[in-house]
Formats: C-alpha cells, structure tokens, sequence
C-alpha cells in the first residue's frame, strides 16, 4: 500500500509546509541550492526545479533542504543559525482522505536532526500502519545518537496541546472556598441595573448610569428610601444635583445635601405642599447652606396651599368676580380658564396649588 504524508515544521524563524506522496520510498535529502550572503533567499523544489523568491531583511544565511517522493518533491525550508523547531507529521494511505494522528517531533536543533528524525518516523508511522496498529497523537523526542524517536507523551484530545499536569502543584478543592468567595463578592453592576429597574421603576438608561458608579447608586437608595416616586429622586440626582455638584466642582461624597434631605424636597413637591419651580430655589439654598427643605419652605412661608375647602373658596370668589371670563369659557374660550386661575393665585398671594386650581375651576365651572 502506498501512503502519503502532512508535514509542517515550525520555530520562530523556520516554517516549512506540505505534503510528500507515495511514501514507501520516502527520503530527505537537501537540496543543491545557491548559497549567498546578504538577505536571505526563501527557495522551492518542484521535480528538480527551483523557484528563489527574494525575502528581504531576514539574515544572512540562508541553506533550503526538500523532502522526496516517488512523484517529486513539495516542501521547502529556510534555515538560520541558532533555531531549534518542531516538526508535525501526519501519515495516511493515499487513498484515504481523512488525516492521520498528527505526531510532534520536540526541538530538533539541526538540518540534518529534522531530516533523519523525518525520514526515521515517517518510515516508523508507515511500518506501524502495515502491522494494522491504530497511531494516536503524541509527543516525541529524538535521540540523535541512536537515530531514533522515543515517546514522551500521549495528547487525545485538542486541550492537552496546552495543559497538563505539573508534578510541583498538588490538587485543590475548590467547592468550599468557592461558596465562600460568592458570599463576599459585592452586587455587580449588571444585577444592580436590574433591580434598580425592577425595584424602583426607574428606566434602563438612569439605572445604568447610577449603577455604573457605586458612590452614586448609594446615595440614590438612601434617598429613595422613603420616596413615593423614585423616579423623581432620580430626576433630581442625575439633572439639578450632578449639575451643582460639576459646577461646584465636589464629588457625590462632598455633596451638602444628605440624601434623607433631598428625599424631603422630593416628597415636598410630589405632595404640593411646593411647586417644582419654589422645588429648585429651595434646592439652591440647600446646596449653599446645608439646610433641609422643611425649614428654608418654613422659614420663607412658601409652602403650597393644597388644602381643598379653602381653594374652593378661593375658586368661587373668583368665579363670581368675573363673570365675563366664565361666560367666555363657558362659550367655548378654554384660555379664559388661564386668566382665572391667575386670578385664584393672586387671590391667594402665590400660595394655592396651581394644579389643583385648575382643576376645582374646570369643574365649577363645567357643572
């Protein structure tokens, strides 16, 4: 049976790759090429034929040795002085197409080493095969005095390429201290974003930012704490208190406002007792000062009027003060209801709940 062979040998200055067929009579032997100094010449036998293909800038020796079958020759080599490499050889019959166990020569220092640690297990892998054994993939060394390979060990599968066992590291066990180590890792950023999601109903986009920065994401769950609407505590802290903070040129663990405080301005105006307008000069103060927003609202007597009865009050007195603007709305004029609830706000020296205004206007005044 004829066979034909994969060959690939490789080192950081060497490479040769190809197949040699009809291998019963397979031999290396180098081939007569044109030696010169200077930049090294990469050369290929074809059928006694050679090829010079100029690679500048690669030393200044250059020696090319060919492997040889019965039908002619098609690997080439360049070789530099000092390199050692490997050599992969493959062995199959010639008509099979799959590949056989690729086999490794280890650090072959010489020419002449590759050609006769080729020539031997080429000969060896192809006595082998005839005998009916079965080759598996493994690493080989050569004994250059006894002109031989010799095992050193097997690989089966693709991942014994890079690892095995180190005769110097005993086994560890690792499910314990595992388990351990999971309790101590902190929430990373992608869980946290969920449950900033799930949990506070804020978007993906502010769960993201907050969550990307840990200084931050605790400041905004202590703040939220006690929040009705979270999101608005998120408003807060990404716009008005990132902003302030950039201009005063602090950072979220120097900000002035604790987060318990800025959770009472939020509650202070998602429960009308401010607007949001009167929300951001309070916020002002309490950047400069440090005060809560219950006492700058106190101390300014700025706190919204909410209470129902006393706004109703305020409605009809207005309503019965204008009857022109109620009969312009009742007509059809929707603005006529803006001048109105100016006219409830005035009446109220700026105090009344501007959106509750308008609602107990639009219902007097539709009924």
């Amino acid at each position: 049976m004829r066979y034909c062979s994969r060959l690939q040998i490789r080192s950081q200055k060497l490479f040769l790759s190809g197949y040699a067929e009809e291998l019963s009579d397979f031999a290396v032997r180098p081939a007569a090429l044109h030696q010169r100094r200077g930049p090294a010449t990469r050369s290929r036998l074809s059928e006694g034929r050679a090829e010079n293909h100029r690679d500048a800038g690669q030393g200044s020796r250059s020696g090319a040795y060919s492997s040889r079958g019965r039908r002619g020759e098609e690997l080439s080599l360049r070789k530099q002085h000092g390199d050692r490499c490997d050599c992969n050889i493959s062995v199959r019959p010639q008509l099979q197409t799959e590949l056989g166990a690729k086999i490794e020569i280890k650090n072959l220092n010489s020419i002449s080493g590759v050609r006769r640690a080729l020539t031997y297990e080429i000969r060896r892998q192809v006595a082998a095969l005839e005998k009916g054994e079965t080759l598996q993939q493994e690493t080989r060394g050569w004994n250059d005095a006894a002109g031989e390979t010799f095992l050193m060990r097997t690989k089966e599968f693709a991942h014994d390429y890079r690892y095995f066992p180190d005769p110097d590291l005993v086994p560890v066990k690792t499910e314990v201290l595992l388990a351990e180590v999971r309790q101590r890792v902190p929430e990373l950023p992608k869980a946290k974003r969920a449950r900033f999601v799930q949990q506070y109903q804020v978007s993906p986009y502010d769960a993201a930012v907050l969550a990307n920065d840990l200084d931050l994401a605790r400041y905004f769950e202590a703040a939220a704490k006690g929040a009705k609407k979270p999101k608005n505590v998120v408003n807060w802290i990404l716009n008005d208190l990132q902003s302030a903070l950039s201009i005063g040129g602090k950072t979220i663990n120097d900000c002035p406002i604790p987060p318990e405080a800025l959770d009472e301005l939020v509650n202070l105006i998602d429960n009308g007792k401010i607007s949001g307008k009167q929300g951001k000069e309070v916020f002002g103060e309490m950047f400069a000062s440090g005060r809560s927003a219950a006492a700058i609202v106190k101390e300014k007597g700025i706190e919204q009027l909410s209470d129902l009865s006393a706004i109703e009050k305020l409605c009809d007195e207005v309503i019965a003060a204008n009857p022109k603007p109620v009969a312009d709305f009742k007509a059809g004029n929707a603005a006529s209801l803006n001048f109105l609830k100016g006219q409830v706000i005035k009446l109220s020296k700026g105090k009344a709940n501007p959106q509750l205004v308008g609602e107990v206007l639009e219902r007097k005044l539709r009924s």
